[in-house]
């Protein structure tokens, strides 16, 4: 075995990570290294040669978490680890039905959609939902988010609707409920509205699964639903996996609901090759359907398991971990630690004297000043702003802390303050579009007319607002009638409002040719506003920066958006908007561009998981804010529906407790928990019960102070905030950054929205076109249906390839077709033609040639090139009957006869990940790169040579070389500006 692999292992983790077959439970502390045990072990396996790469899976909740498991896989294994499967639940999941989901009857390719957006679907489709006591007269669609939440419930608990009708029809039985509906909610007989409520669900239930398929579309509790039905009946998809995968590994298996446990058990084969990784004490996701029963159970269910318990703690001074464990003490007897008979307390490595503390204040303003110089104390004794962190137990109980922190001039990172919806940027868009909607819309003016490129004087202001109340008429009257000569303005003011009335008037009379998207783009380049932010950037403003980031994240929303609704002006997408809102759902804020390298952490105890810090601070320990008090789902499963082991003793609380143990176990060398007598309410505040389950070595009462600590500006200097590079990297971005370091800047780092191209959206469907019908002739091939189209036709009797017929691939060009971004109908129409045209042509020359059935299409691939990762996507990869490699690239452009060196290096990117990545070399060796160049059939074909090769790779490592220094200087000429998207912000163009 690799001594990397080995390296630095205590006992306990070495057998976990040397575990043969069989399942294995590995109960691991906080601070523990559960991460770096279950990775080894993967890298264990493969080095071993108990398993083939492809063969193991391993199983996590987050995309981030799964990331970076990837990467300490990569780094003990190298290019091995590609063939992994390292993924979310979810993500596994949705593989399996995009595979195998035509099985079951789903609709395949189907899109994946939010809460927010099935919150729309259900609004857009109400009166077919027969409600009554969940559509009141005031407000109809006040219970349609809690319906969709209990849904999601039910599919972590397997429900299907079938289940949900036949539970109703036993429970209504020969109850009529005709009164019911008629008299609505007023029935006083308690039995009767129990009854109707359970039938309006079950029915809400099965409405809302039919409107889903029928839309082509899937939720997240879906993916695990139908896998669930896929397994259950189709035996010999079940075997196929089973022989694909034959270890299975699970992080955080305590967050693990129902639905998913029961996944894991139905893929093992006979081995019972699962290996779990978790510590019941930091169950704290019940809210999302988590279930702690499943990691109480695990023992039940292999009792002939290995059971490892990790409690070496390399993170935790031992006063900190003793407190805690006290506290979690008492949960039992309902803990892992009682029921196995084991111990869980943990030993710290670490030495050194740590702290425990209780500060008590007498109010709010007084915990948070205590906080503030405490922080502030921390920072001027050496510790860094980024080892310090303030947890919660809600949002909300941080925001005096945030302000608390800003008076005092202390750098802090708070990404959860606001979601996208709220921040700046996006309310100026809004306020655009509303404008563009509606020229009435005063508040939207006047937030418009504070963007930098409009934004007034004072006198300026003041003169347009006096003349507004004078006069009492529409805001543009008032701009109008104030250039007319009705109000005093300055020449500079003059001149703003002429521009914007100019720009404005511009963008309006396209409101009825162009998309959403397009309409605020030509707002915003048209201002100047879009130049300003740029420039701004350019010159390190971190606000300037932020706003672009947020800027291309409400962009991703809105072509979303124009994707789903072709024609949609305006009005449409702010009326999504309303509903985006009243779903709840504030849109997810990107991490800022420019998170400060050193900054006290904000966060929710929930946001904090998986994290750690030097200095660890639990505010509002306070009765009724930690624990909170218990709240019962709006809508709840019946009990007879109800699979999982329900839990004994007061599962809120407990959850509470485990919360807090969290919390403490964040701390690497002190733990302040605070609270206060009064938050300003009418009743003073009891300090939390959790504060008297453990020994607390110092309680401190806070001196009420007038005044915040304040940090001086020379204290602050060293919070400098850089623009995070990419972990990965793919060749349009090194070509990007090749081409011009700035255009690389805006396209990859900061993604400042752009105008897209009819040549793009062209090559986008063709592409998509030929994915498709080429999954369909695969398929029409596995399965040996003769009638998928009822039109398939063999191409070729030698070979008895059954491929759909031509017509059959116009039919997908015309479904795929997209409209976006073509200049005008001509140009629509032209592409359009032409794309028949290609394809026709397409057809007819594979058929006289010959169809083959593709090994891989549209294929994903990370390989390693020195340190870095470079990821990409092969259109097609064919297998010659010697088992060579082929691989195809297509292309929509302008043919070419030739090829310089540099327009190789793509396909030679794809040479090196086929060779280097194990899981190419099962067909066999590279024989042939391919360009196909589909306006005319052509085809250019190559092979790089080693030197090729090697010299690519160079090539790779010394650009990014380049971007690592974070050079972004601008390398303009006239050729490079004249087609580069970003000519019209950037100052540098030529």
């Amino acid at each position: 075995m690799n001594e990397n692999t080995r390296a630095n292992l205590n006992k306990e983790q070495q057998v976990a990570v040397e575990h043969g077959t069989g399942a294995l439970l590995i109960i691991a502390g906080a601070g523990t290294g559960k991460t770096t045990v279950i990775t080894r072990r993967i890298a264990y396996l493969v080095e071993t040669n108990a398993a083939k790469p492809e063969e193991i899976v391993a199983l996590t909740f987050t995309e981030k978490a799964a990331r970076e498991m990837s990467d300490r896989v990569d780094a003990l294994i190298g290019p091995n680890e590609a063939a992994i499967t390292i993924s979310t639940f979810h993500a596994f999941c949705q593989q399996i039905l995009e595979r195998y989901g035509l099985d079951i009857g789903l609709p395949v390719p189907f899109r994946l959609i939010t809460p927010a957006v099935a919150w729309q679907l259900v609004k857009k489709n109400f009166n077919r939902f027969s409600l009554n006591y969940y559509r009141p007269l005031a407000s109809p669609t006040r219970f349609i988010q809690a319906l969709i939440q209990h849904f999601a419930r039910c599919k972590d608990e397997l429900i299907l609707p079938e289940a949900y009708l036949q539970y109703a029809d036993q429970e209504q039985g020969d109850t009529d409920l005709a009164e019911f509906a008629r008299a609505r909610v007023k029935t006083t007989d308690e039995r009767i509205l129990n009854i109707a409520k359970t039938r309006e669900i079950a029915d809400a239930y099965h409405t809302y699964t039919q409107l889903l398929l029928e839309n082509h579309a899937l939720d997240f509790g879906d993916l695990l639903l139908y896998t669930h039905t896929l397994l259950d009946t189709r035996p010999a998809i079940v075997r196929a996996l089973q022989n694909q995968y034959r270890y299975f590994m699970v992080d955080e298996f305590q967050d693990t609901n129902w639905a998913q446990y029961q996944l894991l058990k139905k893929l093992l084969g006979t081995g019972n090759n699962l290996a779990v990784v978790g510590d019941d004490d930091q169950s704290i996701y019940k809210w999302r359907g988590a279930s702690i029963s499943n990691i109480l159970q695990f023992t039940k269910d292999f009792p002939n398991a290995k059971t490892v318990v990790l409690s070496e703690n390399y993170r935790s001074r031992q006063i900190i971990l003793d407190a805690a464990y006290e506290l979690i003490q008492h949960n039992n007897p309902h803990r892992l630690e009682v029921r196995q008979g084991i111990s869980k307390r943990l030993n710290a490595t670490a030495h050194g004297d740590g702290t425990v503390r209780h500060l008590v204040a007498a109010t709010g303003d007084d915990e948070t000043r205590a906080v503030t110089t405490a922080i502030r104390d921390f920072a001027q004794a050496g510790t860094p702003f980024g080892e310090i962190a303030i947890l919660a137990r809600a949002n909300a109980h941080l925001e005096p802390f945030v302000q608390s922190l800003y008076r005092a001039g202390i750098p802090y990172q708070y990404q959860a303050a606001t979601g996208l919806f709220r921040k700046p940027m996006v309310i100026d868009c809004l306020a655009i579009l509303r404008l563009l909607a509606s020229t009435l819309d005063h508040r939207a003016l006047h937030r418009v007319l504070q963007l930098p490129p409009y934004v007034l004087n004072h006198e300026d202001q003041t003169a347009l607002w006096w003349l507004e109340r004078k006069r009492g008429c529409f805001p543009f009257e008032t701009l109008n009638l104030a250039l007319g000569g009705a109000a005093k303005l300055s020449d500079d003011g003059r001149v703003r409002i002429t521009q914007f009335l100019h720009t404005l008037g511009n963008v309006t009379a396209q409101a009825h040719q162009k998309n959403v998207g397009v309409l605020l783009l030509s707002f915003l380049e048209q201002s100047g506003y879009l130049a300003d932010l740029a420039g701004r950037s350019n010159k390190n403003d971190n606000t300037a920066t932020d706003a672009l980031i947020h800027l291309r994240a409400f962009f991703d929303v809105i072509e979303a958006f124009d994707k789903e609704n072709a024609g949609a002006g305006a009005t449409d997408f702010l009326e999504y908007m309303t509903d985006m809102l009243d779903a709840g759902d504030e849109g997810a804020a990107p991490a800022g561009i420019t998170e400060k390298e050193n900054a006290v952490q904000l966060s929710t105890i929930h946001g904090a998981k998986g994290l750690e810090f030097q200095h660890v601070f639990v505010v509002n320990v306070v009765e009724r804010r930690f624990p909170t008090d218990a709240r019962s789902d709006l809508i709840s499963i019946p009990d007879a529906l109800v699979s999982e082991m329900i839990p004994e003793g007061d599962h809120h609380l407990e959850e509470e407790r485990r919360l807090l143990y969290v919390a403490m176990t964040r701390a690497r060398e002190s733990l302040t928990l605070t609270s206060a007598q009064s938050y300003g309410g009418a009743r003073d505040k009891k300090p939390s019960r959790f504060l008297s389950e453990f020994s607390m070595p110092k309680t401190q009462t806070v001196t009420p102070q007038t005044t915040l600590p304040t940090l001086k500006n020379t204290e602050v200097l060293h919070t400098e905030t850089a623009l995070p590079l990419p972990n990965q990297y793919s060749f349009s971005q090194l070509k990007s950054y090749e081409t011009c370091p700035l255009q690389y800047k805006f396209a990859h780092i900061l993604r400042v929205p752009t105008f897209g191209k009819g040549l793009f959206t062209f090559g986008q469907t063709m592409h998509r076109t030929l994915q498709l019908f080429y999954e369909r002739l695969r398929q029409l091939n596995q399965s040996q249906q003769t009638d998928l189209f009822g039109s398939a036709i063999p191409a070729e009797e030698k070979t008895g390839i059954h491929v759909p017929t031509e017509e059959d691939l116009l039919t997908i060009y015309r479904e795929t077709w997209r409209d976006e971004w073509y200049a005008d109908d001509n140009e629509r129409k032209r592409y359009y033609e032409e794309g028949i045209q290609m394809l026709a042509r397409f057809h007819q020359q594979n058929t006289a040639a010959g169809w083959s059935i593709p090994a891989f299409l549209e294929k994903d691939f990370m390989v390693r090139v020195g340190a870095h990762t470079i990821r990409g996507r092969i259109d097609r990869i064919d297998t010659t009957p010697d088992g060579g490699i082929v691989i195809i690239d297509y292309k929509t452009g302008k043919p070419k006869t030739t090829l310089d060196t540099d327009e190789k290096d793509q396909l030679f990117l794809y040479q090196i990940a086929a060779q280097e990545i194990p899981f190419f070399k099962t067909p066999g060796r590279v024989v042939e790169l391919t360009f196909y160049y589909l306006a005319d059939g052509t085809r250019q074909s190559f092979l790089g040579a080693p030197v090729d090769l090697a010299r690519y790779k160079e090539k790779i490592l010394t650009t990014i070389a380049r971007i690592e220094t974070r050079d972004f200087t601008a390398d303009p000429n006239p050729f490079k500006c004249r087609s580069c998207d970003f000519r019209d912000i950037c100052e540098f163009r030529q």
